[in-house]
């Protein structure tokens, strides 16, 4: 079973995400990371070249990729959720769990939409798709190892 981890751009996915599978002896997938590698160009200029709806095309592929794998630990782009395909195959393969951080301490740089957009607005449009695709959500008020521990504890109690 995989580890999966959702949440807002900035959250923390990819640093967590990395410590987890270092601890749990895992392998890490990058969804962005492979989206900009089967692309051949960074996020920025996905959007920048052929807009949202090009990079959530890309987005659902790689996901589908990485829920294919087997015990991985998965770190998923902030926008996931807004396309309830992705929910599926990730949910019948994984335990899902939503990283949350205080909104006034997401990074923007190198981020088109939380740019582009109101992160408070942001998370609240994105509130109730969190909220459908997690087993459980984990506040990242910590420093990384200690909340890959947690993570560690509730994905062992929620496989037993």
């Amino acid at each position: 079973m995989n580890i999966v981890l959702i949440g807002m751009p900035g959250s923390g996915k990819t640093t967590i995400g990395t410590e987890i599978a270092n601890l749990m002896g895992r392998k890490f997938i990058d969804v962005d990371v492979t989206i900009i590698e089967e692309a051949g160009m960074s996020i920025p200029d996905i959007f920048a070249k052929y807009g949202e709806s090009t990079f959530r095309r890309y987005e659902r592929e790689q996901t589908l990729k990485a829920s294919r794998k087997n015990n991985c630990v998965i770190a998923t782009g902030g926008g996931v959720v807004k396309d309830r395909k992705n929910y599926y195959p990730l949910h019948e393969t994984s335990y899902i769990c939503q990283i949350f951080r205080d909104i006034s301490l997401l990074p923007k740089d190198g981020r088109p939409l939380s740019q582009a957009n109101n992160l408070e607005v942001m998370y609240q449009q994105r509130k109730h798709m969190y909220e459908f695709f997690r087993d459980n959500i984990v506040n990242n008020d910590k420093n990384p190892n200690s909340v890959a521990k947690i993570i560690i504890e509730d994905f062992k109690t929620f496989c037993w």
